[in-house]
């Protein structure tokens, strides 16, 4: 669970709350009742509820309006999808396997050798970035953005994004040319 954990989710004061919820709130307030006054004990409470809500409501990440990204799956599922083997394609979300009618694996954070060893476990044989949303949340994948991508990754097809961000499709495997690109 926690490879697939984007940063706008995991924000310091939520992420202190899950380790006192882990361990169990009643057992946290039980060892503190013989050395903190209650009245301490609520305020601490309070002030790690008021925290998570603060950051809650204004952490914002940068990302493409939702309808130049739909066109832009689109048009790159269309384009690109009748070129992929038949499988599971890895991806951050779920939408560019959706367009191109094809099962959805969720993209863990690893670097591109991780990657492909985790394509092979789920049967994976294509991979999707959308740069630089996909990279700021998974930069040992930066790699894959070059203009040669690193072995086993053939990069099939690009679809501009409407505020400058690109959607990259890539084959997982053996390359069929020896820069990476398809013939």
């Amino acid at each position: 669970m926690l490879t697939n954990l984007e940063d706008r989710f995991l924000y310091p004061p939520f992420a202190a709350g899950l380790a006192l919820a882990a361990h169990g709130w009643g057992e946290v307030d039980r060892r503190a009742a013989s050395r903190l006054p209650a009245l301490l004990r609520v305020a601490f409470h309070g002030l790690l509820l008021w925290s998570i809500a603060a950051w809650g409501l204004t952490h914002r990440m940068d990302e493409t309006p939702k309808l130049d990204l739909e066109q832009a799956q689109r048009a790159l599922a269309r384009r690109g999808g009748r070129e992929l083997p038949p499988g599971p394609i890895l991806a951050v979300r779920p939408h560019f396997p959706f367009w191109a009618g094809r099962p959805f694996a969720p993209l863990p954070i690893v670097d591109p050798e991780g990657a492909l060893a985790f394509a092979r476990v789920r049967n994976a044989r294509a991979l999707v970035l959308q740069v630089p949303y996909d990279i700021k949340i998974r930069p040992a994948l930066a790699a894959l953005t070059a203009e040669v991508p690193p072995p086993g990754f053939t990069r099939i097809d690009r679809q501009p994004i409407g505020d400058g961000g690109t959607l990259l499709l890539f084959r997982l495997g053996s390359s069929s040319s020896k820069d990476g690109r398809a013939p």
